[in-house]
């Protein structure tokens, strides 16, 4: 069974942190930011967002459930 972590915040800091330790656990990682993911941070997909806008969070969620 495959495991997906959904993580905000990936363009850089605790979020790009947070998808590598997920990956190294054998998570599938899909990452949400407004920003472009940090280098190197391994991403099943990538979903551009600014979750502060709840229209945006609202329509992040839908993607995120389909």
């Amino acid at each position: 069974m495959i495991r997906t972590a959904v993580v905000t915040g990936v363009s850089g800091g605790i979020g790009s942190a947070t998808a590598r330790a997920f990956h190294t656990e054998g998570w599938q990682v899909v990452g949400l930011d407004r920003d472009t993911p940090a280098e190197g941070v391994p991403l099943a997909e990538f979903h551009a967002c600014n979750l502060e806008d709840a229209r945006a969070a609202w329509f992040a969620a839908r993607w995120l459930h389909r």
